[in-house]
């Protein structure tokens, strides 16, 4: 593999190729080197030494398992193809990353050696790379958080000298990722976004039948989670539309693909949710919301983001009362929140329990839970008033600034409320103690 490595980087320089140049770089990843043998009998001979280590006898049947787990949606193709596909992958990887660093030797062989344990170990690694919209990081207060990154990738201006390894991965990866999510097809490179928010998680899956199964169902469940988390340390609209991964034989080509789920956009960019100041709350909550079945948070989270949702289409109008049906449909978002994690019944005991173990969640903060109390109970009127259908009431007492309808100090408590539920169990138990005046100890972000 390093015969032909070096074959092509000849091959490159020769051709008057700038390794450090960001014209060098946009170019990627779309290079095939031997998928289609090409007419250097170099590149010939380094591809069928290759094919032959691979298909050596005693490593033949791993390098043919590997190749059936990565390329399980592949029809028609042989192994041989596939694997001069997985190569094309590799290489197109690679050679923007390490060609003309200093270090690019030692790059290739730690990235040739990872190459190798993908054929022949039992296991693999996968990175979820989904897009982030609506929240920044611009301190970088909370880019690396149990396994979770999140990363600023771009380009840089066309004259700029990319010749460190650090400013290669963040240009390349800018370039793979629009490329995969197809946001460069037919478009002026002006329109283009300066620079994406991406999260990542890397972790490893045993190899076998159902590997990809396993690893689109933890795409999926990272992403959500993450977004999880980001909405509630940032209050705001924050979401993923582009979520894809990298295994073997799909790092950087065409087989690196980003996934678009249009429906997860969210139109409210009226707050976008910014981690700095919040980061190291953040670098607390996230171990714990991955560890968090998602089971015992999955209704609080489809209600925050039906309410998000509203807040959106409130926001693009200009109609008052248009504005308040929404308010008032936000309004029993956040109060079947309430009720799906506060495990008691009736208004008068779901507010106490909730009062207290908010107060509970923030030792060192001046909150009163009689406040809290009350304030809950009042939300109850509303919507009970509401739910027996009494909604010009409740309409004409918002509007007139009668109601105690506060969606935004609603909002915080139910926020508040979701962090204290990720980190603690059995929260009846806990608020019935803490309801006694009885000693209980809450897990808590907040020191």
């Amino acid at each position: 593999m390093k015969e032909l490595y070096d074959s092509i980087l000849r091959e490159f320089k020769n051709g008057g190729s700038d390794f450090n140049s960001q014209t060098f770089l946009e170019k990627f990843p779309n290079f095939s080197y031997i998928g289609m043998f090409r007419d250097s009998e170099e590149d010939n001979r380094a591809a069928e030494q290759i094919m032959r280590a691979a298909f050596a006898s005693e490593f033949e049947a791993r390098t043919d398992e590997s190749l059936k787990v990565y390329f399980s949606n592949t029809v028609g193709a042989t192994r041989e193809d596939n694997l001069c596909e997985m190569v094309d992958d590799f290489l197109n990887y690679v050679i923007p990353r390490t060609a003309g660093l200093p270090e690019a030797d030692r790059m290739f062989d730690e990235q040739y050696e990872a190459f190798e344990q993908s054929l022949y170990l039992d296991s693999f690694p996968f990175t979820v790379c989904s897009l982030l919209k609506n929240t920044s990081d611009h301190s970088g207060s909370a880019r690396n958080t149990s396994g979770i990154k999140l990363t600023y990738y771009s380009p840089l201006p066309p004259k700029a000298v990319i010749n460190v390894a650090p400013l290669r991965h963040r240009v390349i990866s800018y370039y793979e990722i629009m490329e995969a999510a197809h946001l460069r097809q037919n478009r002026n490179p002006a329109e283009l976004p300066f620079s994406i928010l991406v999260m990542e998680f890397t972790e490893k899956v045993r190899k076998d039948e159902k590997a990809m199964q396993r690893i689109y169902e933890r795409v999926d469940e990272i992403t959500n989670k993450v977004v999880f988390a980001l909405r509630l340390m940032t209050h705001a609209a924050v979401y993923s539309h582009y979520r894809g991964l990298r295994i073997p034989g799909g790092m950087a080509g065409h087989r690196f693909f980003m996934m678009d789920y249009p429906n997860e956009a969210i139109d409210y960019s009226h707050h976008p949710g910014s981690l700095d100041p919040g980061g190291e709350m953040l670098r607390r909550l996230i171990p714990e919301v991955l560890a968090c079945p998602y089971d015992r948070i999955a209704v609080v989270d489809h209600k925050i983001e039906d309410a998000l949702r509203r807040m959106g289409r409130a926001a693009t109008g200009h109609d008052r009362g248009a504005q308040l049906t929404a308010e008032i449909d936000i309004l029993l978002d956040y109060m079947q929140a309430l009720e799906s994690m506060v495990p008691a019944s009736g208004s008068y005991n779901i507010s106490l329990h909730a009062s207290v173990l908010l107060k509970a969640s923030r030792p060192r903060a001046s909150i009163n839970a009689s406040e809290i109390f009350d304030f809950l109970k009042q939300m109850y009127t509303i919507r009970n008033d509401v739910m027996h259908g009494k909604l010009k009431k409740v309409l004409d007492g918002v509007a007139g600034a009668k109601s105690a309808l506060n969606i935004h100090r609603l909002r915080t408590y139910v926020y508040d409320l979701a962090v204290v539920q990720v980190l603690n169990e059995d929260l009846g138990r806990l608020a019935h103690k803490l309801a006694l005046g009885e000693s209980a100890q809450i897990r808590t972000i907040y020191y």
